[in-house]
Order: structure tokens, then sequence, then C-alpha cells
């Protein structure tokens, strides 16, 4: 009898003690990992709970990442439908799946190559240019279209190394009248091969600085009629240093590259001869528009 009556004892603390041990709330994710909780209130977007390692401290996981909640209560509210698992791949011997398994991963696939043949316009002004851009004693150029080739190799992802090679040409014919006759002329002709390499600074999505230098093969040739006082034809070559900035955007569709760019140069021409008895000698400065078109790729 008393044997019975330790049972009966030993089995009402056993029900006690499982009454007492709160069952939680169970949300179930899309990925069906699951979350015991105690939940405080579900929205119309979130589902607002308490963990058991921070009971004061309120959490929420918005619904669209959720698979159903289990209620403490076995009742069930369903949100979404659960991920689907992939399948499991087939079992393969470890010799068979060597070659896979424990293949190094692709390296990286390079860097950016920038190939792009462009037309420049440049403006030469005349506040700034007073010898060059006169007619009698300078070159009369206060504007001039040209071309060029630019290579950019990007060595790292904000940085790459540009070459730029460029051609252009002038010609200026002066007249001398008298009492409304010409009398005599002269052409002076201007070729222009810049070579210049600079650093392309890649400083917000797909806007670039680039500061460049380098020197121009300048060839300038004087030709004169025969009436002319001094009918000797002129041919003078210099090598003047240039350095200035350009400032520009790159659109990509693809492989194929727009390459648009404003630029500032400064030339600075030591000494050459533009008409008879004159020698222009300053620091020409002039802006252009660059528009060039090319393709890219990757090393």
């Amino acid at each position: 009898m008393r044997s019975f009556f330790l049972t009966a004892l030993l089995g009402l603390f056993v029900h006690a003690a499982l009454a007492q041990t709160p069952r939680t709330d169970v949300l179930h994710k899309l990925d069906r990992s699951t979350l015991n909780v105690k939940v405080d209130e579900v929205t119309e977007t979130d589902v607002v709970y308490f963990e058991a390692t921070a009971p004061t401290v309120r959490k929420m996981l918005p619904k669209n990442g959720l698979w159903k909640l289990v209620f403490a209560d076995g009742s069930t509210e369903v949100f979404n439908q659960p991920t689907e698992l992939p399948a499991a791949p087939p079992l393969e011997s470890v010799a068979q799946r060597k070659d896979s398994t424990f293949r190094k991963p692709p390296t990286s696939p390079g860097y950016r190559i920038n190939l792009t043949v462009g037309t420049e316009v440049s403006y030469f002004p005349a506040g700034l240019n007073k010898d060059w851009v006169d007619d009698s004693l300078g070159y009369g150029m206060d504007q001039n279209l040209g071309f060029s080739v630019r290579f950019d190799y990007r060595f790292i992802r904000p940085l790459a190394a540009s070459l730029t090679v460029g051609y252009s040409q002038w010609e200026l014919l002066r007249r001398y009248t008298q009492n409304g006759s010409d009398q005599y002329q002269e052409t002076v002709t201007m070729r222009r091969i810049p070579l210049q390499a600079g650093l392309k600074i890649y400083v917000a999505n797909h806007f670039f600085l680039l500061p460049s230098g380098g020197i121009n093969l300048l060839t300038i040739k004087r030709k004169a009629s025969e009436t002319h006082p001094n009918p000797t034809a002129e041919n003078t070559s210099s090598t003047p240093i240039t350095y200035g900035a350009s400032l520009g955007y790159e659109f990509h569709a693809g492989r194929f590259l727009v390459d648009l760019s404003g630029q500032y140069q400064l030339l600075n021409i030591r000494q050459t001869t533009s008409a008879p008895g004159s020698a222009t000698q300053q620091k020409v400065q002039f802006a252009g528009l660059r528009l060039g078109l090319g393709f890219s790729t990757k090393k």
C-alpha cells in the first residue's frame, strides 16, 4: 500500500513538471529552418516575437521570408509556400570526383582593356593665345579638328594606364593686296601629332579623370608665291611639351564602348616661325571635346 502511494505521488510530480513546461511558438522559414519563439504580434507584413535567450527584446521577421507559424496551441497560419530543395547529387566515389571536387577555383578573368578611335574638336581662346590666333603674325587658328587613338589598360579596378596618339592639321592662306588687287600670297601649313601618356582615375561609376602629359611632333611649312618678297619655302619642326587633364564618361554595351570626354591642354611652344621675321613663343592653351568609339575586352 505504501508503495502504491509513493508511485502515485511520483506520477503527480512528473505531471506537474510537464504541465509547467511552457510550449513555444514555432516559426518555419522558407528554407525549412525553424525558430522557437514566443510570438507577441502578427502584423500585415511582419511577425513580432521574443526569444528565450532575450525575453525582453522584441524582434521581427518579414512574412515574405516565412513559410508558416505554428502556435503553441497547435493552430497554424501559413504565409508562403516553402522553397523547393534541390535534389541531392548522386553518390560518387572519391576517385570519380577527384577532378571536380578538388579542382582549384577559376582565377580572375583579368583586367579590362579599352581601345577607341575618336574625333577631337579643339578651341583656342583668343584672350589666352594672342600670338597663336593672329592672322598676320601667328597661325590664325582658333579652332581645329583632328582624331586620336586611345589605349587603356586597367591594372587595378579604379586605375588604368592610358596612351593617346593623335593627328591634326591646320592651313592658313594669307593674301596681300594693294588697292584691292592681290600682290602675293603665302600658305602656312601646320601638322601636329600629340603623344601623351596618362593615368585614368575612375572617380564614380563610369566617370573618369585623366591627367596626362607628353610631347607634340609639330611640323610647320611656309610656302610663298613667286611674287612674294621672300619666296623661299621654310620648313620647321619642334617637339613642344604638352600637359593637361580630361574629364569624361564611359558607356559600355557588351564589348562596344563609347568614350566621351572634355579636355584642357597647355602646349609649351618654345619658338616657331609663322611669318617672315616673326616668331611665336608662348604657352598655347586650348579646350577640346573628344568622342571615341571602340571596344573593351578582358585579358
